[in-house]
């Protein structure tokens, strides 16, 4: 049986683990006893809810055995009106992070919702992993298994969290679960909608980094030149990422925190000591819109320049989209994140490029015996980027040469 002390008017589990470690744990029943509840009568609860702990800490009872046992308590002590409702904690955890992350949580929480109905307002504790369960099935039938893990990233975060506060004894979200698998299971016809994604050509590529828009043709320009780096690295970019007197560009990547330290082309510092005399020097940002808009998640940034290679005719207009399943969207097979696969095509066409470096310059994580050997140069890398350059070089005659408007 567990053992009860005293801390801060509450009484407190504590139990031996089965690595005979001591444990302890708020019963979140208070010592003294609340309104028609005796001093007696509140020990006696603390103690049931010790003992639930325990058991469920030990694996001798289910979490949904032992969250029905502590509501019980909690009701018959006095302590139920403590407890948030589902709706009232995901309402309140928001607003405590980045732009980028509470865009994300505000999605994730209000499809939750959406689902939840009228339960939403039940009490958090309420909650088990079958209805997590449920829900996640409920979503793999409207949006694409990426959306579904964002999703699940941000409950568990807000699930854990009550853990550590001590509202809950254990998340409700189901843990190893394989959301690829169990999307099959829901949805045989998930993953017949994907769209390879295509690579620009060289034609293509000069056409952007040329033709295209302000600020689009400058943050082509970088995407290419830094081994196409992602929409949000781009957009984030700041001066105090580049440095001029040593011609290097240093960074971490928004999506797997990769450290990139990239060699800068004088392709690419020409137009970027450009972009810099025309802002004076009073930015932060080397495309300071760009970095508003994505720093509070608008989510427009992509489709607007699908809009524009659709209008260059760099992407077909589709007069007759596809019906998807659920809430997918039709994908273009052409976005900013073909520059990534340009690159990756750019480089592997040259036989003097190996896969190593190749990797190096693109922020690719494969091959991880090879790259424990592998360290790219700055000079190894200053050549890879040339063989990218020597391929968006305007030469074409139809092609207009750069300039900036104001």
């Amino acid at each position: 049986m567990a053992g009860l002390t005293q801390r801060n008017g509450m009484w407190y589990a504590t139990w031996k683990n089965q690595n005979g470690i001591t444990e302890k744990k708020s019963t979140k029943v208070p010592i003294k006893g609340k309104a028609g509840v005796s001093a007696k009568q509140s020990k006696a609860y603390a103690q049931q809810v010790a003992d639930s702990m325990e058991r469920l800490a030990k694996g001798q009872t289910t979490y949904a055995t032992a969250a029905d046992a502590l509501r019980s308590v909690a009701q018959a002590s006095g302590m139920g009106g403590k407890m948030p409702t589902v709706r009232e904690y995901l309402t309140d955890f928001q607003g405590q992070a980045g732009a980028k992350t509470e865009s994300n949580r505000r999605r994730a929480f209000k499809a939750f919702l959406e689902w939840m109905d009228k339960r939403a307002d039940m009490r958090l504790d309420m909650l088990t992993k079958a209805d997590m369960l449920a829900y996640l099935r409920h979503a793999l039938t409207l949006v694409s298994v990426g959306t579904v893990g964002l999703f699940r990233t941000n409950l568990s975060a807000a699930f854990n969290k009550a853990v550590d506060d001590e509202l809950l004894v254990r998340s409700p979200m189901p843990v190893n679960l394989n959301l690829a698998k169990l999307a099959r299971e829901v949805n045989p016809e998930l993953g017949r909608d994907k769209i390879k994604r295509l690579p620009f050509t060289a034609e293509e590529l000069r056409i952007l980094v040329t033709q295209f828009p302000a600020p689009w043709r400058d943050m082509s320009l970088v995407a290419v030149m830094t081994g196409g780096q992602r929409l949000g690295d781009v957009c984030s970019l700041r001066w105090d990422f580049i440095d001029f007197a040593s011609d290097c560009l240093s960074f971490t990547t928004g999506k797997t925190d990769k450290d990139m330290d990239i060699p800068l082309h004088p392709t690419l510092r020409e137009r970027l000591l450009t972009i810099r005399a025309e802002q004076g020097g009073q930015e932060e940002y080397v495309f300071p819109h760009m970095a508003q808009r994505y720093m509070r998640g608008d989510a427009s940034i992509s489709t607007e320049f699908t809009s524009l290679l659709k209008a260059w005719g760099i992407v077909k207009v589709d007069t007759e989209k596809t019906a998807l399943k659920g809430k997918r969207k039709n994908v273009s097979p052409k976005s900013f994140h073909s520059f990534r696969h340009s690159v990756v095509s750019v480089l592997r066409s040259d036989k003097r490029i190996t896969q190593d470096l190749s990797r190096a310059i693109v922020g690719h994580d494969s091959e991880e015996i090879e790259r424990a050997y592998y360290t790219a140069s700055q000079a190894d890398k200053m050549r890879g980027l040339d063989v990218i350059a020597q391929t968006i070089v305007p030469t074409a005659p139809a092609l207009k040469p750069y300039t900036r408007t104001a």
